[in-house]
């Protein structure tokens, strides 16, 4: 039986991303047997919210965002709300029997975030946190290689997700830069991001050091109080350790998420800056002296059940990672599954919280190695 989930979404800013992602969900997908409605747009800007809403076809919009937990005919709701607007409407939104989708970080604190997971465990629908790099075709592969054993035991490398966006003297400040609302500054925006990406690829840490700052801050009354950039380490059980990196203040660089693992018998590179190359190197190589990195491109040719729009061999974007993922969700939730193992629920945003939590207390604390808590 063909299904239909009707959607609310609160935002206009990256939620605009999400809303015209699910609008091609069905046409592109025939096979889900799924159609999606926009019914409720959210927001605060009056012009702004009226404007969006006639552009997607949603076919109501409000400034109160109780209205959309409240409504009967809304199955699914997407927070694509700042941080600090994410708890109390993704809590309510489950009390109330829906789906909810909201984007990374799960929350702004620890605290909101144990709310979020436990409101989560109380329903019986389907969570998702915008954790959209899981679903990027290179690391996907990335992940099987890993799984795989092909690199041997992984000891080391690192994670990163670093940019440019608050060199401009002239940057828009924004609710970022002000802890009281963002929870962790960069931390919580890109770091996030690489440790995310940590726990797909290798599992969970077991603890964490690290430091923060502020380099940005001129002094000219901008007011910052979130850090814009993180620098610590990764420490796994089995002695593994991994260098992580995040900062928005990278002279050059636009949106550089990257990893690297090494292994006893190889290694593995990416960059989101060339989202559809991986870079394999193999021990093995070396008895035919053919040893070196391999580039791997990403392709729908050599890899069609990872990359199946667009068709043929044109190059993929971060669009990508936005389509397989609400793709996912929108399975996920006409088959009332987790979306677990592939994307990541109210849970895994827990954990990501501990982890930002137990590296913040290293700050504090000027790098002590911290335990992650179980």
């Amino acid at each position: 039986m063909a299904c239909e989930i009707s959607v609310g979404v609160i935002g206009y800013h990256i939620a605009r991303v999400l809303a015209k992602t699910l609008i091609d969900i069905p046409r592109l997908y025939p096979e889900l047997n799924c159609s999606v409605r926009l019914k409720t747009l959210c927001g605060r800007n009056l012009g702004l919210l009226k404007t969006v809403a006639r552009a997607y076809g949603f076919h109501d919009y409000t400034v109160h965002w109780q209205e959309l937990a409240e409504d009967p005919e809304i199955d699914l709701l997407i927070n694509g709300a700042p941080n600090f607007l994410h708890t109390e409407p993704c809590i309510a939104a489950l009390d109330a029997d829906k789906h909810v989708f909201c984007e990374k970080p799960l929350a702004g604190t620890l605290a909101e975030a144990r709310r979020m997971s436990q409101a989560a465990g109380r329903s019986n629908r389907t969570t998702m946190v915008g954790y959209n790099y899981r679903f990027v075709p290179a690391i996907i592969l990335a992940r099987t290689i890993v799984k795989s054993g092909q690199i041997g035991s992984i000891h080391q490398g690192c994670f990163r997700y670093i940019d440019e966006a608050f060199i401009d003297p002239g940057a828009d400040l924004g609710w970022r830069r002000d802890k009281a609302l963002s929870g962790r500054g960069v931390l919580g925006d890109l770091g996030s991001h690489a440790i995310e990406l940590a726990r797909y690829l290798l599992g969970e840490p077991a603890a964490v050091s690290g430091s923060t700052r502020i380099f940005t801050d001129t002094g000219e009354n901008r007011q910052i109080t979130a850090p814009d950039a993180a620098l610590g380490t990764l420490y796994y059980a089995d002695g593994s350790f991994f260098s992580f990196e995040a900062s928005s203040c990278c002279t050059g660089r636009k949106n550089w998420l990257a990893f690297e693992l090494y292994g006893l018998e190889g290694a593995l590179m990416w960059s989101l800056e060339r989202i559809n190359e991986l870079h394999l190197y193999l021990n093995r190589d070396r008895i035919n002296r053919v040893s070196g990195f391999r580039r791997i491109y990403v392709s729908s040719r050599d890899h069609s059940d990872l990359v199946n729009w667009p068709p043929v061999e044109h190059p993929v974007g971060i669009d990508i990672s936005y389509l397989l993922e609400l793709r996912h969700l929108v399975e996920r939730i006409a088959k009332d599954q987790s979306v677990k193992p592939e994307g990541a629920d109210f849970g895994d945003g827990l954990r990501i919280e501990l982890i930002c939590e137990a590296f913040e207390a290293s700050a504090r604390r000027a790098g002590t190695e911290v335990d992650i808590e179980i």
